[in-house]
């Protein structure tokens, strides 16, 4: 596996003696140097990230396009692989790999719940990491409420994780009031 061209020598002699020899010249064409550059390497679920290849002139993206660029929408965290070759030496291809990880928002709280006319109800909610209930902030994502009429609040919930932020809407909490 010669890194520059290199001439290799061979004699051989039969039973009789007799000898002959010859040479050959291999030469190593390098491979592609290939980089994956992504738009985002962290996104929120159903976010686009563009992937660009670089490096020869044929690319070719496992499960994907025969384009330097592509466009993925993951759902959950993925590795993408592309494998590239040069035009000018269509025999050594190169493969690089690059992830990307999906930030998916998991929030839950109970519901509906049920109070008597002025008694105070507790609406919780876990994994996220602040929460907004009818547009009152609660970052620890537990609000108390005391409706005098059964009510609907509705809570956004959002993540963070790095600098990616994930808001999500999610289906409202109702507050039941009885006398």
């Amino acid at each position: 596996a010669p890194a520059i061209p290199t001439a290799f020598n061979v004699s051989a002699t039969n039973s009789l003696g007799c000898t002959a020899s010859g040479q050959v010249v291999v030469i190593a064409k390098p491979a592609p140097v290939v980089t994956i550059v992504a738009s985002k390497t962290l996104v929120c679920n159903g976010q686009s990230v563009t992937l660009s290849a670089s490096g020869g002139t044929l690319y070719n993206w496992a499960g994907g396009p025969s384009t330097a660029a592509y466009v993925v929408t993951p759902q959950t965290s993925t590795i993408y692989s592309v494998s590239v070759t040069h035009s000018a030496n269509l025999i050594c291809t190169a493969t690089k790999t690059i992830g990307i990880s999906v930030l998916t928002p998991s929030v839950n709280y109970s519901n509906p719940v049920n109070i008597c006319e002025g008694q105070t109800a507790t609406l919780t909610a876990s994994g996220a990491t602040t929460y907004t209930w009818n547009g009152i902030p609660s970052p620890s994502g537990t609000q108390y409420f005391s409706p005098q009429v059964s009510t609907v609040y509705n809570l956004k919930a959002n993540t963070q994780s790095l600098s990616t932020s994930c808001l999500s809407n999610y289906t409202p909490a109702y507050i039941v009031t009885g006398k």
